[in-house]
């Protein structure tokens, strides 16, 4: 990413969905070490000015920054939406989902 050019920044920002914002790349000269600047909580308004004002695209493209950059995989603002994520099961025993300390808990013996 640091030898990018503003062109290769743009083709990458196309690739990644986000192409009717290129040209606004363009126009500011942002090329791979300028780019790298982009994934850091101070660059918002930089980010803004660049047409992400929504958060949640945002978010992801900042996160796209850091791991093409090698860094962290995904966010947990990308995990699967709750209805895909495994639960336990309403069949599973009281104590296989039980908080730990009530498992271990002693009752008082019965007079």
């Amino acid at each position: 990413m640091e030898g990018w050019t503003v062109d290769d920044v743009m083709d990458w920002i196309t690739e990644l969905g986000h192409g009717d914002k290129a040209e606004n790349f363009r126009s500011e000269q942002v090329d791979g070490a300028c780019l790298k600047t982009l994934a850091n909580e101070n660059a918002k308004e930089d980010l803004m000015e660049l047409g992400f004002v929504r958060m949640g695209p945002r978010r992801s493209f900042v996160q796209a920054i850091i791991e093409a950059l090698g860094g962290p995989g995904p966010s947990p603002y990308n995990r699967p939406p709750a209805d895909t994520m495994s639960l336990p099961s309403i069949d599973s025993p009281v104590s296989s989902v039980a908080i730990p300390m009530f498992q271990t808990m002693q009752l008082p013996p019965k007079e």
